[in-house]
């Protein structure tokens, strides 16, 4: 299902008009191929020339040829047929075939499917030809190819990252199976922006008649387990018990290491570069570690492991899933001073902080506690549904005098609703200084400080 993947479309239309090859990749399930077919039928309706390889399909060199419309039957020649191609290629799962071929002669192994394929890419360029486009869900494998053996070629290419949807158009994705607008996006919120996931998760609602507990059948015996058991399986015992502490919030290098009881770096290189954590390196010498998909991270936390509690969907669920859970993630994702203008036209700076926490003071929960040093906090109320009321701005008053009285100072107090604001609060909320952060000020925050992994 395609929904919303404009600006990608743009962006492949911009370098195609500038005859750049192109890498598309993301995770699975994230939309790379419904961009590829649309964009494909874009090039077709403009009368452009251009052939679509689905490389899940081509299971064999024969397979190639048949697509390719040639009489060849060694395999060397049926793939060099890309090089003499006057058309757009669009080839989508891209290291499968590397795969495919690797194992017929005369190649051997997939460095040499590589190297060959570099040589194609390198003909067509010195011909004149239209560009590739090529995408893949193997991010490990894309990382390693490009730089082992495309080297100088291979950067050339203009890279292109598949993010998750962002919420509201999760939802509508989710509308299609579900008619009631508020269970929708509680699926979106969920899913965090992935359309399989929503997909996945929608379909099966009408069976639970709850979100949460339609994603809990999902992760413990449904669908996604079956997917999160394939992918864990594919890693090593080490990756397996690193991602298990990192999923337990062991974020830190030091942590990681003191519980690894050995340098992790090896490991902690190989999950960045295959897609499942990420990092971000906070000063000289000391970096963070995070899961980036959610919903795996969440599984991870329902396995009994040794020396390892297994929590609760309902604790999950507020730690790892909920909106609020995503937002405290944001900021400690922020790594330069980001500044923003609030929905009442309010200027504020954001700076890195050094730790982000839920907590509950005097009876009063603070949704968001991020300490800027020992002695100076930004606070946040959070809430996911429709436009905020005046509700939230007393709530983040009273969370203000809390803070206050245990003698913090307080930079930046503030609400964070997805969907906006009431016109309600606005003046309250310029007089007692309180930031108004919607999804327009969330996007510019992901995008200044890189963090493309968010649905926003």
């Amino acid at each position: 299902m395609f929904v919303n993947r404009e600006s990608e479309l743009k962006e492949l239309s911009k370098y195609l008009d500038m005859n750049r090859d192109i890498l598309i990749y993301g995770l699975r399930g994230i939309g790379k191929t419904a961009l590829l077919k649309n964009f494909y039928r874009q090039l077709l309706d403009k009368n452009i020339s251009a052939i679509f390889l689905d490389g899940l399909k081509i299971v064999s060199p024969s397979i190639l040829a048949r697509y390719l419309g040639v009489e060849y039957t060694n395999p060397y020649d049926i793939l060099n047929t890309l090089s003499s191609i006057n058309s757009v290629i669009l080839i989508d799962e891209f290291t499968t075939i590397f795969d495919v071929f690797s194992s017929y002669q005369p190649y051997r192994g997939r460095s040499s499917v590589a190297r060959h394929f570099r040589s194609i890419v390198l003909e067509r360029r010195e011909r004149r030809l239209p560009p590739i486009i090529i995408s893949s869900s193997a991010l490990g494998v894309v990382h390693r190819e490009i730089k082992k053996y495309f080297g100088p070629l291979f950067r050339e290419f203009k890279h292109i990252f598949i993010g998750p949807l962002a919420i509201e158009d999760a939802a509508k994705i989710a509308l299609k199976y579900v008619s009631d607008r508020n269970i929708a996006i509680a699926i979106a919120e969920i899913s965090q922006g992935h359309p399989w996931y929503t997909i996945v998760l929608a379909t099966d609602y009408p069976i639970y008649r709850d979100p949460k507990k339609t994603l809990e059948n999902s992760l413990e015996k449904g669908d996604l387990n079956i997917y999160f058991t394939a992918l864990y399986n594919a890693l090593t015992p080490k990756e397996k018990i690193i991602v298990h502490i990192v999923s337990r919030g062991y974020n830190r290098y030091s942590d990681i290491e003191k519980y690894l009881m050995e340098d992790p770096t090896i490991y902690l290189t190989r999950l960045v570069n295959s897609g499942i954590i990420y990092k971000v390196k906070k000063r000289r010498k000391e970096s963070y570690y995070f899961i980036i998909d959610k919903l795996f991270k969440s599984w991870l936390e329902l396995q009994d492991i040794v020396g390892l509690s297994r929590k609760s969907l309902e604790k999950i669920f507020v730690s790892n899933i909920s909106f609020e859970a995503l937002i405290r993630e944001l900021f400690i994702n922020i790594v330069t001073p980001t500044e923003i203008r609030d929905e009442k036209g309010s200027i504020y700076i954001l700076n890195p902080v050094k730790h982000v926490v839920k907590t509950n003071w005097s009876g009063i929960d603070i949704d968001v506690l991020a300490f800027i040093d020992e002695n100076t906090v930004n606070i946040f109320e959070c809430y996911f549904g429709e436009k905020a009321g005046i509700k939230k701005i007393r709530q983040i008053l009273k969370a203000s005098k809390i803070v206050l009285d245990r003698g913090y100072k307080i930079n930046i107090a503030g609400c964070i609703s997805y969907f906006g604001f009431k016109e309600n609060i606005l003046n309250i909320a310029r007089k007692h200084n309180i930031a108004l952060i919607s999804k327009r000020q969330l996007k510019k925050i992901k995008e200044i400080n890189g963090l493309k992994y968010f649905p926003f």
